[in-house]
């Protein structure tokens, strides 16, 4: 081999590495175009804007269908269609649809809540500020788990962003998951202003929304004297009593 041949070779060679270090470099970069938990929480705008995920949950199929699905009395159109076999009686454990699909789908909100909620105080706003989105955001979460437990009692409690190698988790008692509801909720009321939102907030979550979901949670779990005076309270003190 000459020298001419040796050198060229071992100059192949280190630009192969510069080429495989370089594209190793560019492949690990944030995508500009895209939003991450890294460089994203930051301003205020940053936080409103990461709320329409989280308000997807509350949908028709969600707020009503979910429920009406299981009313014996419903049909719907189709008399083979998932939401019609509950009605009849004869939904299985291996149709998918709907019982499936709302479990996975109530734990993709849930999910979007969590993550809002573990990265949301990395902003640079003030605590009393952010801490009304996280309401919001904790109202919704609860909100899903009603509905989950409402269904299928037990139910895994996944309060933050878990990996999906832990997902496998056991089911945490109905009972548990409605004391962590009520903790939130009552979080959540203290900080959510009593004025109805107006103008391109109209439709978010206020002190009353959530006093609402915390007496209905109740309600539904037999603890009467929660549900009387949150009830009560929103009756003696809603900006809406007298409508």
């Amino acid at each position: 081999m000459t020298i001419k041949m040796k050198y060229s070779k071992y100059f192949l060679i280190i630009a192969l590495l510069g080429i495989v270090t370089s594209c190793s470099d560019f492949l690990d970069r944030t995508n500009p175009n895209e939003p991450d938990n890294v460089t994203f929480w930051v301003n205020e705008d940053q936080l409103e804007n990461a709320l329409p995920p989280c308000y997807e949950a509350l949908q028709k199929d969600y707020l009503v269908n979910w429920t009406e699905s299981t009313a014996e009395t419903v049909m719907w159109g189709n008399i083979t269609s998932g939401l019609s076999k509950v009605s009849g009686g004869k939904h299985s454990y291996t149709d998918g649809f709907p019982f499936t699909t709302y479990w996975t789908g109530a734990y993709s909100y849930i999910y979007r809540c969590n993550n809002f909620l573990d990265n949301y105080n990395k902003a640079q706003v003030a605590q009393s500020k952010k801490d009304v989105y996280a309401a919001e955001v904790k109202t919704i979460r609860a909100l899903m788990y009603f509905y989950l437990t409402t269904f299928w009692g037990d139910v895994p409690w996944v309060g933050e962003v878990i990996q999906p190698e832990d997902a496998y988790i056991e089911r945490t008692p109905r009972e548990k998951v409605i004391d962590l509801l009520v903790e939130d909720l009552k979080w959540a009321a203290e900080r959510m202003p009593e004025e109805r939102y107006t103008g391109d907030k109209l439709g978010r979550l206020d002190r009353w929304g959530a006093l609402a979901i915390l007496a209905r949670i109740a309600l539904q779990n037999e603890r009467w004297e929660l549900a009387a005076k949150t009830s009560e309270y929103i009756i003696e003190n809603s900006a809406r009593k007298e409508e």
